[in-house]
């Protein structure tokens, strides 16, 4: 899945709902199959705000996890393992 992924929990803390009308999507992956709502969530790394599309996941028990849409089209990313660090560089709106 290309898009970022967050748990049941935290998505009903940033107010997200699920409506009874909707129908959960299904993802496949290493550990089997689980289920999914689509949303957009307004996110701001730095300076910068981006609306990103988020897989809300119906259990708790996920990560959240950074997808490629959307944040890795803006940002040169660089991950410091031996520094825990993740360092974010704003690549996008160059107007190219």
């Amino acid at each position: 899945m290309d898009i970022s992924c967050i748990p049941l929990e935290v998505g009903m803390d940033i107010g997200f709902e699920h409506y009874p009308q909707e129908v959960r999507l299904k993802a496949y992956g290493i550990g089997g199959e689980i289920d999914y709502l689509l949303r957009e969530c307004q996110i701001k790394i730095d300076d910068h705000s981006l609306k990103i599309p988020v897989a809300w996941i119906q259990k708790d028990e996920t990560e959240l996890i950074i997808g490629r849409s959307v944040v890795f089209d803006n940002f040169h990313i660089t991950f410091k393992q031996r520094e825990r660090n993740i360092e974010f560089c704003w690549v996008g709106d160059t107007g190219s």
